[in-house]
């Protein structure tokens, strides 16, 4: 049988477009992944959960399917496993739900900010999933019950992935062998940990094809057969115990990616929050506009967290996609600023003077303040504009600089 007859007739075919659908609503129902690229590729493989169920159920009964016909299979006279094709078959079937919800994460994306070209390795990943929970299925499916084996699949699946993915406090996301962290800007894939990974998933799935044809093998060859994926394993194992198993590396004070703009203030970010760049900026354009309009010194612009920060800048951290949340991030940092000194970064003000103040440029900002907020300053915000200017930059007696 060719291998496209065995695509076209495999069960998995029957589970494509509800995993799609699925799928679908999961991303919609998360969107936290618009604007990051990396993210982006990990939510598609971890969305893509019912796909893999239903790889593992497809498996399942073409097993029982095979088995009415083939009495047994381990008496094959071939010497690669005999159920390989179909493996590949009802895992096709997974593929193909993969690669359309991460087609609909890159056309997202690129409709939302600038393109960045995301890493392809996670995919990877992804497939070596999806082949796993497939090879699983149909050894299990040939020898058990069909509402025995689709469960036992699933959970074997998940202890073997969960091994590789070093994180145990994720639930789902370790069925997929990733960690519990996306990939947002600001923090890099680490190919290398990811590929080693993938080759564990993928040894794992070979060394489940080995009892199938066991009797067949010649004594050399059965030392090969085992020797390959268990080298395999050795290798990935000791890689990820030198690397550590995080898949991703927390950037600090870099360099770049970046994108800049010049106005309403100068800004710069990771090319994956250009929005929320312009969003940022905005705001703190609105905060800063009656002190820039008094002349008084402020802060030369804004970027991103965990980029290089130059002199007199102050951070913002753009993860948080609410505007609100941005705003009392911005009017901190602009208080911190003025308050501590733009010498001393990574500082924070205390004392409820400062928090007077950050109420203050808050309420330039009508639908960013609080009630609780605005009333501490209601006396201050009865005052002409320029007394309130003069007051902001007067220095409380209780800040302190932590």
């Amino acid at each position: 049988m060719s291998i496209l007859y065995l695509i076209r007739s495999s069960s998995s075919r029957y589970f494509t477009v509800p995993a799609f659908l699925a799928g679908l609503v999961q991303l919609q129902g998360n969107r936290l992944w618009v604007g990051e690229w990396n993210m982006g590729q990990q939510t598609a493989v971890n969305y893509a959960l019912v796909a893999v169920i239903g790889v593992a159920a497809g498996s399942v009964l073409d097993a029982r399917t095979a088995r009415a016909t083939v009495p047994d299979l381990t008496m094959s006279s071939r010497r690669l496993p005999p159920q390989l094709p179909q493996v590949v078959a009802s895992a096709f079937w997974g593929y193909v739900v993969l690669v359309l919800l991460v087609l609909v994460t890159l056309g997202t994306n690129t409709a939302a900010s600038s393109w960045r070209t995301p890493n392809f390795a996670i995919l990877l990943a992804g497939a070596a999933w999806i082949t796993l929970h497939s090879a699983i299925g149909w050894l299990l499916g040939w020898y058990l019950v069909f509402p025995i084996a689709v469960p036992m699949a699933l959970f074997l699946g998940w202890m073997v992935s969960a091994i590789p993915a070093g994180t145990p406090d994720a639930a789902f996301n370790l069925l997929t062998g990733i960690d519990d962290g996306g990939f947002p800007a600001g923090l890099e894939p680490r190919t290398a940990v990811i590929l080693t990974q993938c080759l564990i998933l993928l040894a794992l799935a070979i060394l489940v094809s080995v009892p199938t044809i066991w009797r067949q093998l010649t004594p050399r060859a059965k030392g090969a057969f085992l020797a390959v994926p268990v080298a395999a394993l050795l290798v990935a194992a000791v890689s990820v115990s030198v690397t550590g198993p995080q898949r991703r590396v927390e950037l600090v004070a870099a360099k770049g990616p970046m994108v800049c703009a010049d106005t309403p203030v100068p800004s710069c970010s990771f090319p994956d929050h250009d929005r929320r760049r312009n969003t940022a900026a905005q705001l703190v354009a609105r905060m800063w506009a009656p002190l820039a309009a008094a002349g008084r010194p402020l802060p030369e612009g804004i970027i991103e967290d965990r980029l290089e920060r130059p002199a007199n800048w102050i951070p913002v951290n753009l993860w948080a996609s609410d505007p609100v949340a941005a705003a009392g991030e911005l009017a901190r940092e602009t208080t911190t600023w003025h308050l501590c000194g733009p010498g001393n970064p990574g500082q924070r003000v205390l004392g409820s003077g400062a928090n007077q103040r950050i109420a203050w440029l808050l309420s330039q900002l009508d639908d960013a303040t609080a009630p609780q907020r605005r009333d501490s300053i209601a006396s201050i915000l009865k005052l002409p504009s320029d007394q309130q200017v003069v007051w902001w930059y007067q220095r409380p007696p209780d800040i302190s600089c932590v």
